[in-house]
């Protein structure tokens, strides 16, 4: 789950409680509202990497405003010239 600008993982906990009641493993990283977004993606990408190797299901995203930004280039095929080599997608 990402968050949005300005709030923390913590700001999902409530739907995170929900989708664990329903059977979900979830995560909820609290990535600052500081950083560029190349910073955002390097700072997920290892936490969504171990995420995904550690629960073998299909990988769900859920966001909220900036959330889906990052979600975006987190999911895009290749990166954008001078981006992150870095992507959050599971290998």
């Amino acid at each position: 789950m990402l968050h949005g600008h300005g709030r923390t993982g913590l700001s999902m906990r409530p739907l995170g409680a929900a989708l664990a009641a329903a059977g979900y493993a979830t995560l909820a990283p609290s990535y600052g509202l500081r950083r560029t977004m190349n910073e955002i993606i390097d700072y997920l990408a290892p936490r969504v990497a171990a995420f995904t190797a550690a629960h073998d299901a299909p990988l769900h995203i859920v966001t909220h405003s900036l959330g889906g930004l990052v979600a975006r280039v987190c999911t895009q095929p290749t990166s954008a010239p001078g981006a992150s080599t870095k992507t959050c997608r599971p290998r």
